[in-house]
Formats: structure tokens, C-alpha cells, sequence
């Protein structure tokens, strides 16, 4: 899920760190300043190619948004249901979800 005051307080802090003022970030990424402002204090969300722009400028990785989907969760549950498995199970459960994987990318 996307936080958009984690997001806004990310981008801000960076700004600072750079000495950059809004004005001169909006100029930059085509906002006006009362748009970044609002984004800054987590009120609205740029669409992705702005998002993008401000990120790029700042140098900020993408990672440090904390930006999950739906998949990544399931993805640390599978990891998490492994992590807590032994061998042997793992031997039973690798082909079975190789063959679950072929047949869905089949159809």
C-alpha cells in the first residue's frame, strides 16, 4: 500500500538535504510549488512519471519509498512458509509448485 505522508516526508527530507527549495523542484518536475507543498505533507500523490522526475533529481531509491504491492506480501509468505520448513518437505513442495507454474503459464 502506498503511504503518501511516508512519501511526502521522504521527498522533503531529501529536498532539504540538497538545499533545494520547492520552487526550485517543482520548476524541475513541471509542478507548481503549492502542488509540491501538498505532496510534501502527504495530501496528494503525483502520477508516476512526475514521481519519477522528483525521485531522479533527488537521487532517492525507489526502495526507500517502502512502496509494496499485493504480490510482494504474498511473496514474504511463500518465503516465510519455506523459511519454516524442513528438508524434506521442501523436496516434496519444489516440484509440485514447478509443475503449478508450468501449467499456468501453459494457459
Amino acid at each position: 500500500m502506498i503511504n503518501k505522508e511516508l512519501i511526502g516526508k521522504i521527498i522533503q527530507k531529501s529536498r532539504q538535504n540538497k538545499r533545494m527549495t520547492q520552487e526550485q523542484l517543482a520548476e524541475y518536475a513541471g509542478l507548481s510549488p503549492n502542488y509540491l507543498s501538498k505532496v510534501e505533507r502527504g495530501l496528494c500523490m503525483p502520477s508516476a512519471d512526475i514521481f519519477l522526475k522528483i525521485i531522479e533529481c533527488l537521487d532517492i531509491p525507489l526502495k526507500d519509498f517502502q512502496i509494496y504491492t499485493e504480490l510482494d506480501e504474498e511473496r514474504k509468505q511463500i518465503e516465510h512458509l519455506i523459511s519454516n520448513t524442513n528438508r524434506d518437505n521442501l523436496r516434496i513442495i519444489i516440484p509440485v509448485v514447478r509443475e503449478i507454474i508450468q501449467a499456468t503459464n501453459k494457459g
